[in-house]
């Protein structure tokens, strides 16, 4: 169902806040500022946010509510990640006790996204919107296949560009992916019914309890085409 005026699930016309990103990772990616800034590629330049991106355009309370336990989930996940990539210096292998609720917490936020007033008409899910819908709201298995790195984008300066980045078709090889960033990681979501290249299918994280995060090298984020226009308005 998809009602113009309602919750995109039930069509209740009471809707609530809904944050694109859980809002305690966008707490953490503050790093002790009192506002993110939220930066678009369009006219409507920065806006300070103090929980990062939300829309009550979307759901209603009981469908929200649907999205806490995956949501919950990813913040332990990802702070535990990034937590023994600072303690060890290593990549590796990190445990995924509960990978279907990984999958919907993936599932979730890119769908979030496409129905929210800041994605509608920037991300087409195509024929994958109902697969997304029913994995995040009806329990359906979670098959989309999906790899995790860990930030590779750089700051001028060399550092860690700590930037959140709402979903956005990319291509991961030859292969269609949506990709976002939260909390240091990067999830390459696979919506394409090509396969991941051999070399990259011991990284899918969507049925491992134990995931090996995928490698990139290092790249300068102004180096990286959707994002300059975005972050020479952060700058300017």
């Amino acid at each position: 169902m998809n009602p113009e005026h309602g919750c995109r699930i039930c069509g209740a016309r009471e809707l609530v806040k809904s944050h694109i990103f859980p809002r305690a990772l966008m707490i953490d990616l503050r790093r002790g500022d009192p506002y993110v800034h939220e930066v678009v590629d369009d006219h409507r330049g920065t806006r300070f946010l103090q929980n990062g991106p939300w829309d009550r355009s979307i759901l209603c309370e009981v469908h929200e509510r649907k999205t806490s336990r995956p949501d919950e989930y990813a913040i332990k996940f990802c702070r535990s990640v990034i937590k023994k990539i600072e303690q060890s210096g290593e990549d590796g292998f990190v445990d995924n006790p509960e990978p279907k609720l990984l999958g919907r917490f993936v599932c979730q936020t890119i769908w979030r996204f496409a129905a929210s007033n800041g994605g509608r008409g920037l991300l087409s899910l195509g024929p994958y919107e109902s697969q997304l819908r029913n994995i995040s709201f009806f329990d359906a298995e979670c098959n989309i296949e999906f790899l995790i790195a860990r930030n590779h984008l750089r700051a001028p300066d060399g550092s860690e560009a700590t930037l959140a980045l709402a979903p956005f078709p990319s291509r991961l090889a030859e292969v269609r992916v949506w990709l976002f960033g939260v909390s240091g990681l990067h999830f390459y979501v696979k919506l394409d019914q090509r396969p991941f290249p051999a070399n990259g299918r011991e990284f899918t994280a969507h049925e491992s309890c134990s995931v090996r995060l995928f490698q990139l090298p290092p790249r300068m984020a102004h180096d990286v085409p959707i994002l300059q226009k975005i972050l020479s308005n952060m700058v300017g």
